[in-house]
């Protein structure tokens, strides 16, 4: 059995590529749903219900923790949309597969996450495809300087 990073994803990009990523990057499984809300004419804004945990694609073992609902909201601006989800993955975060998954689906990826059982953060951002933040975080004393020292493990 594997010691689990746990942390946040946050995705950012424009509406169509966030609700891409979160349609068809991720596998529904079990009760996991998401559900189209038409509530203008020219798009629907999106409630993605996480009840179980949820596999995301392309990934080894990375998870959408469960027990979270994520609504997107359609907004008629060319500002991105910023979404984030609580997530785990076996033993750390592989940033050359949320690079692949950030080509893939044009979309900016940053990854924060805690290890309690090898006692380490770490720190990923991947701006269109590439990877600007790759950091492992270590400390003299986990339990006192870490932030979350529980989360992982």
């Amino acid at each position: 059995m594997p010691n689990w990073i746990q942390g946040s994803l946050k995705v950012r990009g424009n509406y169509d590529n966030v609700v891409s990523f979160f349609k068809d990057g991720v596998d529904f499984i079990g009760k996991n749903y998401f559900k189209e809300c038409l509530l203008t004419k020219k798009q629907p804004n999106y409630i993605f219900s996480f009840t179980d945990l949820v596999y995301i694609n392309d990934t080894w073992r990375a998870f959408i923790e469960e027990d979270q609902t994520l609504y997107i909201e359609y907004k008629n601006t060319a500002k991105p949309i910023t979404v984030c989800v609580n997530i785990r993955q076996a033993w750390v975060f592989r940033a050359e597969e949320f690079r692949q998954i950030s080509k893939k689906y044009n979309i900016d990826i940053r990854l924060y996450g805690f290890e309690m059982g090898n006692q380490f953060c770490q720190e990923i951002e991947i701006i269109k495809g590439e990877t600007t933040i790759l950091k492992k975080i270590t400390y003299n004393d986990y339990e006192w300087e870490c932030p979350m020292p529980t989360l992982g493990g």
